[in-house]
């Protein structure tokens, strides 16, 4: 598994509640890509923790969410 499908799936189980317990969807998806941006990195760069200012779940017409 390369690193980038470790990152995909590892998000992916943090977003959906598999890996760690969040209050809040919007907590979840933001731990997710922090998660994510971590491995890609490996760690080494701070745009884990400081590069993402804000992650917020927003909503299309059709009722299914989006994140920005």
């Amino acid at each position: 598994m390369s690193r980038e499908e470790a990152a995909l799936e590892i998000g992916k189980q943090v977003a959906e509640g598999v890996v760690g317990s969040f209050p809040t969807k919007k907590d979840a998806v933001e731990a997710a890509i922090r998660v994510s941006m971590a491995v890609l990195t490996e760690g080494v760069v701070a745009a884990p923790i400081e590069g993402i200012d804000k992650v917020d779940l927003g909503k299309n017409d059709d009722g299914s969410q989006y994140i920005r």
